[in-house]
């Protein structure tokens, strides 16, 4: 008996181990499946906006084709695709070939995409020259020169980029790194306020929390990442379609959200929380996303740390959205989209009296910014060769800035007051005709109405000075058209002209413009690039008060539109299936440039950081930009990518003695490096490394006049020996940046884990920009940039 049970145990023993050894071998299975993902988008022609039948899409990395054809609508879909990395290929008779940049398609979210092919005007009987493509190719098709398109999936990959375009792009050819805690674009030797924000179609004011006054830039851009479809960044010689705007253009597109099925994101990280939802709201026709953040900074500073500066606590949050519509027949496209966000920033005094030892010490700060946008897209395709676009969008931005000095008893006085109000209503309205298969013409209009409310005082010998103090409105128009010509296979001809009226003063400005491209080879090409460009001023400094004589006037009411002619001459050269040469040369010549009526003073406009000029102006200065950037890439391929660049400024200004002087922006010779690797481990498991090097010269800076003391102009700084302007340097900057990801898909779910290091050796750069003048020691205060900087982040989708 004893025997049996014996035997009977052992054959259930058997059997469980039986089952658990099957049971084993079918997750082993299944963990062994690789997670696959769907691939859908639209392929239409760029000019006309009209769906393509029949064009065949497929992804050119896999082992296996996997690919599928247009159906009647011009759309497609791959079905379980391998998650990973892939790119693209799209093909259509007598249109050129559209080859996608690197995506990343997971296992949580399906990928949809917009192909929009350009058609050839080759003739049958031509010899056809086909261009080889490694992707990052401009959206716009009018941008010759200086131009390259990002993804979102690029903003998170590059290192210590925080997930923000502005961030991202100080690693581009031609942009100079001179800040570690503020996203300041700096292009080739110009001032920050001459860089345009266009998001859907339209014109806006800085969207950047932390926005400073009188500038395009800030401390992080108010939407995320997540909104981003890919996007444009342009460096100089831009088409007539975008004006406004001097030294470089922002132009974002938001995607359209999944309508086929709802997808969620989660982020969360030392910089914030985000939260995004995505899907249909009539399936196949309409969707919403949407994104919520919300900055984790306050929740650091209520554990008291601090990642800016120990004396600073920082706050924001942001919501951005888009709906879209189509209709069934998809020759009408609307949508509404949004953006809004606010932030603060208050800077404290040293604790404890007794530690007080100079004038910074007792000096606090508050720093609170609001912005919101709120815009419309309707687009009309209004026959097989034409189509129609108008977009509008509402925007507002409030800007408070407010310095306090604290007593031995801790009791305030307002040193500086300022609160900057500005609105404006732009309605941009775009007509696109293609005349043939070899011409285009683009026209549009873009009108916008101005609203302000500015202010500014400042105590100087126990009384207020107010140096702003303006409320009004005012409109500027735009007008523009191009003529898009390819005569023949190798030549490609863009013949512009843009038009901007600024009513305040009735300045106005007629901008030529022109880029030509001829393609050598399948592997060379040669781009010419020309065009005037002009720059309504930051609105403060129209305002300007000068008391004389007890009597007030307005000097500055009466400036030009700073204007810029760009001229810049490129080579590029495809070394390989991977690897990309680019050269660019560059000179820019600057007139009707503000600078002081005083010929003893060497102030221009051309140097200003942020903030406006609180002296008497005259539009007579000039500048000159001459430079040379040498790009070397390797597109994404075998886990491994790079950019990087080498570029030589000289960036000059000649004041109102007709001396000529570097600039602010001089910062020499520059190097810039963005690089990575991917191991992938299989089973849906992905390791990704980064590395990010920023390096220039230094900031010029103009030393101290002797003896020192505040200027009569602005008080917060202090005079400088004006025949010395930017003679000195601070030391060379000099930044490396690392990241380390692991990504991991899982059926129905993909996360990512990823540490980012700003400044990974600790190297504290001396902030040149925003050094601070101590009245009571008569001397520059340098601030000491960032240390080394971790931010970790955790992404979930599903």
């Amino acid at each position: 008996m004893k025997t049996h049970r014996n035997a009977r145990l052992q054959r259930r023993l058997l059997y469980g181990a039986q089952w658990l050894l099957l049971g084993l071998c079918f997750i082993s299975m299944a963990q062994a499946q690789e997670p696959v993902q769907t691939i859908r988008g639209l392929v239409l022609d760029k000019d006309t906006r009209q769906p393509l039948i029949g064009a065949t899409v497929q992804l050119i990395n896999m082992e296996q084709p996997v690919g599928a054809v247009t159906d009647a609508g011009g759309r497609f879909e791959l079905i379980a695709v391998p998650v990973g990395r892939h790119k693209l290929e799209c093909q259509y008779l007598g249109y050129e070939t559209y080859v996608s940049d690197n995506v990343i398609l997971n296992s949580a979210k399906e990928l949809d995409l917009t192909i929009e092919l350009v058609e050839t005007g080759v003739m049958v009987e031509e010899v056809v020259v086909r261009a080889r493509k490694l992707g990052n190719e401009p959206l716009n098709e009018l941008a010759i020169v200086s131009t390259r398109s990002f993804s979102a999936e690029e903003t998170q990959r590059y290192a210590a980029s925080a997930n923000d375009p502005s961030r991202m792009a100080v690693g581009f050819p031609g942009v100079q790194p001179a800040r570690d805690n503020r996203s300041d674009i700096n292009v080739r030797g110009n001032a920050n306020f001459g860089v345009l924000w266009r998001v859907e179609g339209v014109d806006i004011l800085n969207p950047n929390h932390f926005a400073r006054k009188g500038s395009s830039g800030g401390g992080i851009t108010i939407f995320s990442v997540g909104m981003l479809s890919n996007s444009d960044f342009s460096s100089g010689a831009f088409p007539a379609d975008y004006g406004n705007a001097l030294s470089g253009v922002f132009d974002m597109k938001f995607r359209i959200g999944n309508k086929q099925k709802r997808e969620y994101t989660l982020r969360a990280g030392m910089i914030g929380l985000d939260f995004a939802t995505e899907g249909p709201i009539v399936k196949g026709r309409s969707s919403y996303l949407v994104n919520y953040r919300y900055s984790t900074l306050g929740i650091l500073d209520a554990m008291d740390i601090r990642l800016v500066n120990e004396r600073e606590s920082n706050r924001f949050q942001d919501l951005s959205f888009k709906l879209h519509f189509s209709s069934e027949d998809y020759k009408h496209a609307f949508s509404v989209w949004g953006i809004g966000g606010v932030s603060a920033e208050f800077n404290e005094a040293v604790e404890g009296v007794e530690n007080w030892k100079s004038y910074s010490d007792y000096l606090t700060r508050d720093f609170d910014t609001d912005m919101g946008a709120a815009g419309a897209n309707y687009t009309y395709l209004v026959n097989d060769h034409s189509f129609l676009s108008v977009n509008m969008a509402l925007t507002g931005q409030h800007i408070i800035f407010r310095n306090d000095t604290l007593s031995p008893s801790l009791s305030p006085t307002v040193i500086n007051d300022e609160d900057y109000r500005q609105g404006q209503l732009t309605v941009h309205t775009l007509y696109s005709l293609k005349l043939s298969n070899q011409a285009t013409l683009r026209s549009g209009v873009i009108g916008t109405r101005l609203g302000y409310d500015l202010f500014r005082r400042y105590l100087l010998e126990g009384a207020y000075k107010t140096f702003l103090d303006e409320e009004g409105n005012s409109w500027q128009g735009q007008a523009y058209s191009t003529l898009r010509w390819k005569p023949s296979p190798r030549w490609n001809i863009n013949l512009g002209v843009h038009g901007l009226y600024f009513a305040l003063n009735e300045t106005s400005s007629i901008e030529p413009r022109i880029g030509v491209r001829y393609q050598a080879s399948a592997t060379n090409h040669l781009s010419l690039a020309y065009g005037l460009h002009s720059k309504v001023l930051p609105l403060g400094n129209y305002f300007t008060r000068v008391e004389n004589n007890g009597a007030i006037q307005y000097p500055n009411r009466q400036l030009g539109l700073l204007k810029a002619h760009h001229v810049v001459f490129a080579v590029e050269q495809i070394l390989s299936k991977l690897y990309r040469l680019r050269v660019e040369t560059y000179f820019q010549a600057l007139e009707d440039v503000p600078v002081s009526t005083n010929p003893n003073s060497t102030y221009s406009m051309i140097n200003l950081v942020d903030g406006f000029a609180y002296r008497p102006l005259e539009s007579s200065g000039t500048g000159r930009n001459i430079g040379i950037d040498l790009i070397l890439e390797k597109v994404f391929s075998n886990g491994t990518f790079f950019l990087s660049s080498l570029s030589l400024l000289k960036s000059t200004y000649v004041p109102l003695n007709g001396k000529r002087y570097p600039t602010n922006f001089d910062t020499g010779l520059s190097f810039n490096f963005l690089g990575g690797k991917e191991w992938d481990l299989g089973q849906g498991k992905t390791l990704q490394t980064g590395l990010r090097i920023l390096y220039n010269q230094g900031q010029r800076l103009t030393p101290l006049a002797t003896p020192a003391g505040p200027d009569p102009y602005d008080p917060e700084t202090p005079l400088v020996n004006e025949s010395l302007a930017f003679q000195d340097r601070v030391p060379a900057y000099f930044r490396p940046d690392l990241r380390v990801a692991y990504r991991r898909d899982k059926p129905n779910t993909a996360w990512t884990l990823a540490l980012d290091i700003q400044n990974a050796i600790a190297r504290t750069n001396i902030d040149g920009l925003t050094r601070d003048f101590d009245p009571e020691l008569g001397k520059w205060i340098y601030r000491e940039q960032s240390s080394l900087v971790p931010v970790l982040s955790y992404q979930i989708d599903f």
